[in-house]
């Protein structure tokens, strides 16, 4: 999950969660996930992945994010199936 704590789509507004103190890795441990992990930067993501895609599924990646800079938004991004074809690439599925 990808948590920026805003509606992208809507030019940055708060999202009805935004204020809440939400513990989503006890929200997934409780409906089930095995592994539920939560990474707030880069560099615990990478020095983790590994370990992560390894473990026990189904899992549960709570990503913190920085929201998108409006300038960003405004980039046309590339097809879905685009997108996931790299991704596979790069994670060698």
């Amino acid at each position: 999950m990808l948590h920026n704590n805003i509606y992208d789509v809507t030019v940055g507004g708060k999202t009805v969660a935004s204020d809440l103190k939400m513990d989503y890795l006890a929200l997934a441990r409780s409906i089930g996930f095995p592994t539920a992990e939560g990474f707030s930067d880069t560099s615990g993501w990478n020095s983790a992945v590994s370990g992560f895609l390894q473990s026990r599924g189904p899992r549960w990646a709570w990503l913190r994010v920085d929201p998108a800079l409006p300038d960003d938004m405004k980039t046309r991004q590339e097809p879905m199936q685009d997108q996931l074809a790299r991704i596979r690439r790069e994670l060698a599925f």
